[in-house]
């Protein structure tokens, strides 16, 4: 079977339910590894059959990734307190680029969506955290969806969240100048975002994980997708572009309801910050004997120094890794970004205009 800088695959790349890239499972040192490769940028390893201009513009954009990515890379490890899963090699061999990540040997979603309400909530809570971390370190994620999400039973025997997937990240201070690098599932997508993309207008930032996370956060809690009009409607944001609205399922928590629909605004500027979600999952704060309130600062601590403490005993003994969730993962409509050409991705969105009109 091929090696790759070391590394025995177990069986040829697939490209399945991967977008951009091929993934599979190579052995390495004894252990078994998560590998990604990247079908771009292409290094030019064979320079005599291109022009001296090409090989060096091709040169610098491998360049400029290779920098980009190890940035990237460190700052999301750095991030990791075990449930943003760590990259544990990125690299070139030959004309490819790959990454590598321990495998992580995952739970199907159905037996996440049969637990316990109170497994669920901590399983949001731990997702939210996760995300949180990145939004802190000025890192967007951009690509926030249930396939993104492995669910991993501990030792312990209790269930935990990660999140993967962290290629189409971007610092929020530097969001995608072209519009073909926002990369995603439409079913998940921000209504800026589609604004953005289809006006060739605007910058999107971390608000557009808030809004994906509360379509999973649904999903977990519920089991189900958040409800609108599907006879007229393909996807929630188009929804919300044609003024109507998204409708949580009865089985979400009435404490959670708030949080949902603050997460899942249609303005950006009126979704909910995530540091004001994460309140939403602490316990009601009693008053002291005094009958001393408690601040939203106080609250933010006391409920920050409890995730800690929860995480830190999720940690013990827990591997991080990549993977692809067992069972049958929900095919993506339609995912967006590079590798559809402008004039497919032009009709692709006058299809909506034709139901949303004037934007």
């Amino acid at each position: 079977m091929k090696t790759i800088n070391g590394y025995e695959l177990e069986a040829d790349l697939t490209a399945d339910n991967s977008g951009f890239s091929k993934w599979g499972f190579a052995r390495k040192n004894g252990k078994t590894y998560f590998i990604k490769e990247f079908l771009s940028p292409v290094y030019p390893v064979y320079a005599e059959l291109l022009t001296e201009e090409v090989v060096e513009r091709k040169k610098k954009l491998c360049s400029q990734y290779e920098e980009k990515m190890k940035k990237l890379y460190t700052t999301v490890n750095n991030c990791s307190d075990g449930n943003l899963v760590r990259i544990d090699q990125f690299f070139r061999y030959g004309s490819k680029y790959y990454i590598t990540t321990e495998k992580i040997e995952s739970v199907d979603r159905e037996l996440v969506y049969s637990q316990p309400l109170s497994v669920k909530i901590r399983l949001c809570r731990v997702l939210l955290h996760t995300v949180l971390e990145l939004h802190r370190q000025g890192i967007v994620h951009s690509d926030i969806k249930e396939d993104n999400i492995l669910y991993k039973r501990l030792d312990s025997g209790a269930i935990t969240a990660k999140l993967i997937d962290f290629d189409s990240c971007f610092r929020e201070d530097a969001p995608p100048s072209d519009v073909e690098e926002i990369h995603g599932d439409m079913w998940y997508m921000a209504p800026e975002v589609f604004r953005i993309i289809a006006e060739e207008k605007g910058k999107p930032d971390s608000a557009m994980d808030v809004f994906a996370l509360g379509l999973v956060f649904h999903q977990i809690l519920t089991g189900k997708q958040v409800g609108f009009d599907v006879d007229k409607y393909s996807y929630p944001f188009e929804a919300l572009l044609n003024g109507d609205t998204l409708q949580c399922d009865s089985s979400v928590p009435e404490k959670l309801r708030p949080m949902l629909t603050g997460m899942l605004q249609k303005d950006p500027e009126k979704r909910i910050r995530l540091e004001d979600a994460w309140l939403f999952f602490e316990k009601k704060q009693e008053k002291t004997k005094t009958q001393r309130s408690v601040s939203a600062g106080d609250f933010r601590k006391d409920a920050e120094k409890e995730s800690e403490q929860d995480m830190k005993s999720e940690r013990e003994n827990l591997p991080e890794g990549d993977n692809r969730p067992d069972g049958a993962a929900r095919p993506s409509k339609l995912i967006f970004g590079r590798g559809i050409r402008p004039e497919d991705r032009k009709d692709t969105f006058d299809q909506f205009f034709q139901k949303t009109g004037d934007l």
